[in-house]
């Protein structure tokens, strides 16, 4: 495949991913009252996903900036396991809940980035996903008082 072609395809993919993440923003509500709601940030990283696909869209339309030769699978499947990862995590929020599927999508997302498997290393990204999950919840839910999904955990 040749790199303006998977230039085009993963920004039309992109620009149809954040379509879809603005679509869901606005099932979970974007403001409420006493401020930003669940789907005010889901809103802003849809809408700068679209924006920014359709510019890449366009340059790769027209040619510009494009490096010429072939991309191989093996570089491309790191960066379309993510794309996915990020798809499928978004889905999942609604019923899992954001705080609760957060450590896991890190760690995923860890081993998409880079793929290892020693023990120590798994527990220093787990336990940093956890952490840094906590974080998130105190800063959101707590902090800013944000409607953030909850799942069945209540988190």
């Amino acid at each position: 495949m040749t790199n303006r072609v998977l230039d085009l395809a993963m920004s039309v993919f992109l620009f149809l991913l954040g379509g879809w993440i603005v679509i869901g923003a606005f099932g979970l509500g974007i403001w409420s009252p006493i401020g930003p709601a669940a789907g005010f940030f889901p809103l802003a990283g849809g809408l700068l996903l679209a924006v920014l696909s359709l510019a890449s869209l366009s340059r790769a339309a027209r040619g510009l900036d494009v490096p010429t030769g072939k991309t191989a699978l093996r570089d491309i499947a790191p960066i379309a396991s993510v794309v996915v990862l990020a798809a499928a995590f978004l889905g999942a929020v609604e019923f899992v809940g954001m705080f609760a599927s957060l450590p896991f999508f890190l760690v995923l997302l860890s081993l998409c980035v880079q793929w290892r498997t020693d023990a120590r290393w798994l527990a220093s990204i787990s336990a940093g996903a956890v952490v840094f999950s906590v974080i998130c919840y105190f800063v959101f839910k707590q902090f800013l008082g944000m409607l953030v999904p909850a799942g069945p955990l209540g988190f």
